[in-house]
């Protein structure tokens, strides 16, 4: 039996190491971080996945959300003025953007104590929009920030969350993000191929957001 070794238990890796088995490879899946101590830890992204990544998950076997995570029926997207913005109702990935400071999202999401709504701020660098926080800081200091950010330049969405509560508390993520692309094939001293996939080649939230989306799609195929 062929032998393969996934380093790495992301939406794509998770997904590669369940699908290999049924294509005759003995796998061994590793992860810097074990479930316990996943748990325990800080959020480490917003997802939402649409259909082609849906049907891709369910296909190679850990879509186990299915019965818990909260539907998204809809993406709307606006652009902020003066007089405010026309956002659709329901459960919908809302996104707002600020001309000249960055971007204001909102959507349903799946917490470790249940559904919820996550709210998300992409800053242009420098801009109106841009309050670095510490990569420490907890959800509470987060959320305490998040509302004086939002509220002169997408006062709908601070009307939403003014009174929201975080969800536990390592529910927040700080921090900025270089899109990066890298040469995705290299060899071991003694010739074995190793290959990258996902945000080990590609990085590119927060351009696309779509990095959960495209990290388990086939490289060179079109199909979902």
């Amino acid at each position: 039996m062929r032998r393969i070794l996934v380093v790495g238990a992301g939406q794509s890796g998770l997904q590669l190491a369940l699908g290999l088995p049924a294509e005759g490879y003995d796998v061994t899946l590793v992860s810097p971080s074990g479930p316990a101590e996943i748990r325990a830890g800080r959020i480490t992204s917003t997802q939402c996945l649409f259909g082609p990544a849906l049907r891709r998950e369910r296909r190679h076997g850990p879509a186990f959300r299915d019965d818990r995570a909260p539907e998204v029926h809809g993406v709307g997207l606006s652009v902020a003025d003066p007089t405010g913005a026309d956002l659709p109702d329901g459960p919908v990935l809302a996104r707002t953007a600020v001309p000249g400071a960055g971007e204001v999202s909102s959507l349903p999401t799946l917490s470790l104590n249940g559904p919820c709504d996550a709210l998300m701020v992409e800053a242009v660098p420098g801009g109106p929009l841009d309050r670095p926080l510490p990569a420490t800081a907890r959800a509470e200091e987060v959320l305490g920030h998040l509302p004086r950010v939002v509220r002169r330049y997408a006062p709908w969405e601070y009307e939403r969350f003014a009174p929201a509560r975080p969800a536990d508390p390592m529910a927040a993520l700080t921090g900025g993000h270089t899109p990066v692309v890298r040469v995705p094939v290299a060899r071991l001293d003694g010739g074995a191929p190793i290959l990258g996939m996902a945000d080990t080649v590609v990085a590119t939230d927060p351009i696309t957001a779509q990095g959960a989306d495209t990290a388990s799609r086939p490289p060179t195929s079109t199909a979902a």
